[in-house]
């Protein structure tokens, strides 16, 4: 999904082509996360200690997830998105806040498509457990957005190639299903 380097692409019109635009990006996102980090603990604890020490559980999994926020990928931008929808979304406000978290939920799956199962949840969240106008307006604007998203980046067919072609020829072994869980993620 290409929003992390369309914002990548921006910041390096004014700071010129290098790896530590990517960087500084992903870094700032990291650091808006970790904003938003405080903000859902303290929202649904009412504690701001509990802010601060969510952000600092947040901060604590840099190395053991690899260090990955700060290597100028896609992922921090995601997260961000991804909370600020959350954030957005708990509060149950009213329509606007419904459209903008939804809004905000569109921009964490076009920065990386692994936020669209968030997207669903938070979509068949709404539909069981909000009622009225509530009930709709998340999911229908998060469609909305990431059907508009797929006309306009489907335009030449290299979307639908990268998101959905290349990854289709891959071979999937039935070892990789395991060893997620019994190599990558026990030995943290």
């Amino acid at each position: 999904a290409p929003l992390y380097y369309y914002a990548s692409a921006a910041l390096a019109a004014f700071r010129g082509l290098s790896f530590a635009v990517l960087r500084d990006l992903s870094w700032v996102m990291t650091v808006g996360s970790a904003a938003w980090v405080f903000d859902l603990a303290r929202f649904t604890s009412g504690s701001k200690f509990a802010g601060v020490l969510a952000v600092g559980c947040f901060a604590a999994t840099y190395l053991p997830t690899g260090a990955w926020v700060d290597l100028g990928r896609a992922d921090a931008m995601s997260l961000f998105f991804l909370l600020a929808s959350i954030s957005v979304f708990i509060r149950e406000r009213g329509p606007r806040e419904e459209a903008g978290a939804a809004l905000l939920m569109v921009m964490a799956v076009m920065t990386k498509q692994t936020a669209i199962g968030m997207a669903a949840g938070l979509s068949l969240y709404a539909l069981w457990f909000r009622r009225g106008a509530a009930r709709w307006g998340f999911p229908v604007v998060t469609a909305l957005g990431l059907g508009a998203s797929w006309v306009a980046l489907n335009r030449d067919g290299w979307f639908a190639y990268y998101a959905f072609g290349l990854p289709r020829s891959f071979a999937w072994g039935q070892d990789m299903r395991w060893s997620f869980w019994s190599v990558d993620l026990l030995p943290m």
